[in-house]
This record gives C-alpha cells, sequence and structure tokens, in this order.
C-alpha cells in the first residue's frame, strides 16, 4: 500500500504544472523546482536516507502546500525523531485544499495522515513541569524556551532525547536535565531557589588582656574583725563558766566545813543526806563551770590573737582545777 502511495505520490508531484484551484499558482520556475525537490525527497525516503528526505520535502512543502506533499514531509519529520512537529504536519494535512489534478491522492493523503498520527502520538513523550511556591517573577525554560506560566501543569509533548529543564528567580536557578525516551510521561519538578541567607557577622573578638598578678592570700578585714568579735564571744562565755566556777566551789567549801562537823570519817547520818546531795552538786557544777570556762578563754585567747593586727607566733596555755582557771601565754 504504501507503494502504491508513494509512486502515485510521485505522479501527483509530476504533473504539478498544471495547477486547478482557484489560489495564485507559482510560476513555471518554482513548480518545476517544487517537483524536482519532492522527487528527490520521496526517493531519499525510500532508500533510509531520512535527514536528505525531509530536507527536500520540506523545500517542496514551502513552496507547493498540497496534501500529499504535507503527508510526506510529516513522515520524514518523524523519521529523524521530530515527533512533535510530525505531528504538527499531519493536522496540517487536512486543512490544505484539494487540487483537482489527481484528486484521490491528496483525499488518501488526508485519511492516511489522521491514521499516522495517531499511531505517532502513542510514541511522543508527555513532560508536566511542576514549580510550586514560584515566585511571580521566575522563568521556567525548555531547552532554553521560555514556558508560559498558563503551560507549566499540563502535559507537554517533547521530542525523545536529552532536555534542560530550568526555573530562574532572585537572580538564582535551578537545572534539570533528562534524557526523554519514547512514549515516556515524565513529571518534572523545579525546586524554586531560596535566596541564601547571608552568614552572620563574626563576633569581635577583644585583644588580649594581661593576666593580672596573682594576688597574696590575706584575710580580709571582715573576716579579721569576725574572727575578733568571735574571740571576744568566746572570752566572754569562758569568763562566765570560770566566774561560775568559783562561785559554786565557794559554796561547795562552806557545805563541806558543815558536812564535816557532823559526819565521821565521810559518813554522814541520815538527817544530813540532803546537804551531802547539795554538796555533791555544787562540786559537779564548779567543775562544769570551771571546764566551760577554759575553754571558753582559751578559744577567745587563740580567735583574737589569730588575727593580723594582733600579731602573730602566739601561743596560748589554759590551766583549769577545781579551785582556779589560769591563761598564759607568750606573745
Amino acid at each position: 500500500m504504501r507503494g502504491l502511495v508513494a509512486a502515485l505520490a510521485m505522479l501527483s508531484i509530476l504533473q504539478l504544472a498544471e495547477p486547478s484551484w482557484a489560489q495564485a499558482a507559482p510560476d513555471e520556475t518554482a513548480r518545476a523546482a517544487a517537483r524536482k525537490l519532492g522527487y528527490d525527497g520521496i526517493e531519499a525516503y525510500r532508500t533510509g536516507d531520512f535527514v536528505a528526505a525531509s530536507e527536500r520535502l520540506e523545500a517542496a512543502y514551502a513552496i507547493l502546500g498540497v496534501p500529499s506533499l504535507a503527508l510526506w514531509s510529516a513522515r520524514a519529520l518523524a523519521k529523524r525523531g521530530r515527533l512533535v512537529e510530525a505531528s504538527e504536519r499531519y493536522l496540517v494535512v487536512s486543512t490544505l485544499p484539494i487540487p483537482e489534478t489527481n484528486r484521490e491522492v491528496h483525499e488518501a493523503a488526508r485519511v492516511e495522515a489522521v491514521e499516522e498520527r495517531a499511531l505517532l502520538m502513542l510514541r511522543v513523550p508527555l513532560v508536566t513541569l511542576r514549580a510550586e511556591g514560584r515566585p511571580a517573577d521566575a522563568v521556567v525554560t525548555i531547552d532554553g524556551r521560555i514556558v508560559e506560566g498558563a503551560r507549566i501543569g499540563i502535559a507537554l509533548p517533547l521530542d525523545p532525547g536529552p532536555h534542560r529543564f530550568e526555573i530562574t528567580a532572585r537572580g538564582k536557578s535551578t537545572l534539570r536535565e533528562l534524557i526523554l525516551q519514547e512514549g515516556e510521561r515524565v513529571d518534572v519538578r523545579l525546586e524554586v531557589p531560596v535566596e541564601a541567607s547571608p552568614p552572620p557577622p563574626a563576633p569581635s573578638v577583644p585583644p588580649p588582656q594581661p593576666s593580672p598578678p596573682p594576688r597574696a592570700t590575706s584575710t580580709t578585714p571582715e573576716s579579721d574583725g569576725g574572727l575578733r568579735t568571735a574571740g571576744w564571744i568566746s572570752l566572754g562565755i569562758g569568763g562566765a563558766g570560770v566566774f561560775l566556777g568559783v562561785v559554786a566551789a565557794g559554796v561547795a567549801v562552806g557545805q563541806n566545813d558543815t558536812l564535816d562537823e557532823v559526819c565521821v570519817d565521810d559518813v554522814c547520818p541520815p538527817s544530813s543526806q540532803a546537804d551531802v546531795d547539795a554538796y555533791d552538786r555544787m562540786k559537779l557544777l564548779s567543775t562544769l563551770g570551771f571546764v566551760v570556762g577554759a575553754v571558753g578563754v582559751t578559744t577567745g585567747v587563740v580567735l583574737v590573737l589569730a588575727s593580723p593586727s594582733s600579731g602573730g607566733g602566739a601561743t596560748v596555755e589554759a590551766r583549769v582545777s577545781p579551785g582556779s582557771a589560769m591563761v598564759s601565754g607568750a606573745f
């Protein structure tokens, strides 16, 4: 069938010298050129040289826009992988006027164009661009050609092979490259380029300051005053204890003299038991008074002498006895 159509198409091309439709016909030179180009183009197509076939058929179609030439130029475009352009050329076939000469050939070309285009569209890759959140001034391109905003988000036919998809906004671009196969259906997501935030300024580092000389450890005046105050308080407590011990000792001595009058060899009658108990309590109170006095006086003297204002190198010695308390020191 294709061979018959090719033969009829060549025949119709050879007979284009007699225009028979109501349009301004090309001159004899142009018709002759179209006839020669069309014949050579179909012959190149038959031998598999689709590039040469497409170039010659395109030139012939540009001179004489008839359905048979449009059909063959669409076929040559499809063989070259230019599927989108071929599909558009197939559509044009049905819009071209049919000459009276070889009318059957041109009518058959219209029918075949519809059938071949339906099969061709199954081979055309479809790409849907996605660019959510793009700013109003963003520019989207496919292979360097701008894509209008209305075409973003719908399936776009593209030829098989490598393609570049790019979005540019705020002076920055995001690029994706894909190699499309025949019949492929893909979504291409273009991320809106985000303007990088400037890095935070580096904190200013003051020049290193010389380390201050180590301070000598010393007792502060406040602590010195505290030590001195605690020492005097302790001396006061110790003095009170000594005073209590002396008083209690004096009372105990008097009680002891009374008991000596009624007791023989430390054995006292039962009637003197209350005096004996009172004597024992006074002795114990005297002893406690002297002990508290000795500790308080000793601690107070140590604390007072520990203050720098009181000098150093002091030694303190406390002596406590039931009848006396004495503190001595060397300064």
